[in-house]
């Protein structure tokens, strides 16, 4: 799995073309071609979930996230979780929805009615005429009084019900009502006192207190809460409710606040995300809910586990876009493609947008198997040069050739440029080679045997060449070397020489990481 970094410009500009930006979104939206795989967290049963199957979400006001399983609820406060079952008073494992009232306290509803949690446990309030095949939504909480609509799948009608004091009731204004629309969405609007219904072929609706019923349009397929207001998402599209009639949404990154919605093509589903900057296009796992918390994460519940995204700045690239396994050469080139290459002699171009396999270069290589391997590096002369277990690669932008001087039979562990004369070394299991003005010299004592196989490289501000390997650090003046020893420089294998902005060498091996 690779995963590559987007670069996001530290200033944003305010949307002064709104019109013009909102075509050009629909226009990404419309290709899911352009979404990308970017990192999620993933948290199991290992990690604390009581159980693996997260059905629903809600953060409450003091910044916990309510994950609804099959088997309890569980309070997340960023680092663990804190499991709820029916020994902590809920009524039942599956709970339906978790909200909080107007006075801060945390509700969970189910089946079997409503359960209050006290700050350590749940005491539950039983409906007081259940019926088995109602199943209700919370809508509602003003003036102590806890609003819930039910609807019996058996009949089709929905009842909305109170709860104050401990006592249930029937709403005083809203009577049984017949749903002939067989809604699969509801919403309930507390400021305009309206019901959103979305049926099962799409449809929106608004039902207003007297019952009158409005058609708002088609090809709706959710309804999203915000701290606005409810949206109505469409395929490409967000919508509004203005009056009785819908009007296109804007994005704008001047409300910071995010925003997510599903969306399927031929290609399979896809998550629209606006984490209150930018928006994104993701291809997520599989998932059966997704929530955006009160800091625009995105959070997915799943049949599996729970999943965080971590950002948005990085996406990879795995084996589902085609990229090979035991990837491990990687190297930009002159025209900002990536190249990989893999342990089995697979070479890919990655363009920014598709993956290319490249394999012209095996015809140079007939006689034997080869592998790409760390180390390769693109020159100051626009060449990339990878390092292989037989010698080293060179592409130029139009073609590829072998680099002479070196033989076939050469594993090399390193490419190094140096940064003032720009000649090259390579490291390799047969000794190391200097590339010099057209000129390869030879130091067959980096080799196992001798001074060691060299896996580092590079030159101090005084000219002089550091080289780490199997048997500690070297230095090398372009002929000669000498092993640097001192009570503070490692002896054993050293890897990775990195210069830092004030002349420091800092070098990693088995001993530490080592400054100099």
């Amino acid at each position: 799995m690779i995963f590559l970094q987007k670069y996001k410009r530290p200033c944003r500009l305010k949307f002064v073309l709104p019109v013009f930006l909102l075509i050009i979104y629909l226009e990404v939206l419309n290709h899911a071609a352009f979404a990308q795989n970017y990192p999620f967290r993933e948290y199991s049963v290992l990690d604390g979930l009581p159980q693996s199957q997260a059905r629903g979400l809600y953060q409450d006001s003091r910044g916990f996230l309510w994950i609804m399983t099959r088997n309890g609820v569980s309070r997340f406060d960023g680092y663990e979780f804190r499991n709820y079952f029916r020994k902590d008073g809920l009524p039942t494992s599956t709970i339906n929805q978790i909200f909080e009232d107007n006075k801060g306290y945390i509700w969970a509803l189910s089946t079997k009615g409503l359960s209050k949690y006290n700050g350590y446990r749940f005491e539950h309030y039983p409906f007081e005429f259940p019926k088995q095949t109602e199943s209700g939504s919370y809508i509602s909480n003003s003036a102590d009084t806890i609003t819930i609509l039910l609807k019996n799948n058996s009949t089709g009608y929905f009842r909305v019900l109170c709860f104050k004091d401990g006592k249930f009731f029937n709403h005083p204004k809203y009577g049984p009502v017949y749903d002939t629309l067989n809604t699969v969405i509801n919403y309930y609007d507390v400021q305009g006192d309206y019901f959103l219904f979305i049926d099962t072929k799409f449809n929106a609706w608004k039902r207003m207190r007297d019952g009158t019923l409005y058609f708002l349009g088609e090809g709706l397929r959710d309804i999203i809460k915000t701290r606005k207001g409810p949206l109505l998402a469409g395929r490409n599209e967000f919508y509004e409710v203005s009056g009785n009639r819908l009007i296109p949404y804007m994005l704008s990154n001047t409300e910071r606040e995010g925003r997510a919605a599903s969306f399927a093509t031929e290609k399979g589903y896809f998550i629209r995300y606006f984490d209150g900057y930018d928006l994104n296009i993701i291809r997520p796992p599989a998932y059966s809910s997704l929530f955006i918390d009160n800091e625009s994460n995105l959070w997915l519940g799943s049949e599996v586990n729970l999943y965080k995204l971590l950002s948005t700045a990085f996406n990879y690239l795995g084996p589902e876009d085609g990229l090979p396994v035991n990837t491990w050469a990687m190297v930009e080139d002159k025209n900002g493609h990536i190249w990989f290459g893999t342990i089995t002699g697979d070479l890919i171009e990655f363009d920014g947008e598709k993956l290319i396999p490249r394999n012209e270069h095996r015809k140079l290589f007939e006689s034997r198997d080869i592998a790409f391997y760390k180390g390769s590096i693109r020159a100051s002369d626009g060449k990339v040069y990878f390092s292989l277990n037989a010698g080293v690669l060179v592409w130029d932008g139009v073609s590829f050739k072998k680099i002479p001087g070196i033989p076939e039979k050469a594993q090399v562990c390193i490419i190094y440029e140096d940064p003032v004369d720009r000649s090259l070394f390579f490291g390799t299991g047969y000794g190391l080679y200097h590339l010099k003005n057209g000129k390869m010299d030879f130091f067959p004592e980096f080799a196992p045997g001798g001074y060691g196989l060299i896996e580092g490289i590079l030159r101090d501000d005084s000219g002089k060449y550091w080289l780490s390997g199997e048997n500690g650090i070297f230095a090398f003046d372009g002929k000669n070397s000498v092993p640097l020893l001192d009570s503070i420089m490692p002896s054993g294998y050293t890897y990775t020489l990195v210069k830092d902005s004030r002349g420091g060498i800092w070098i990693t091996s088995d001993e530490g990481l080592f400054y100099k």
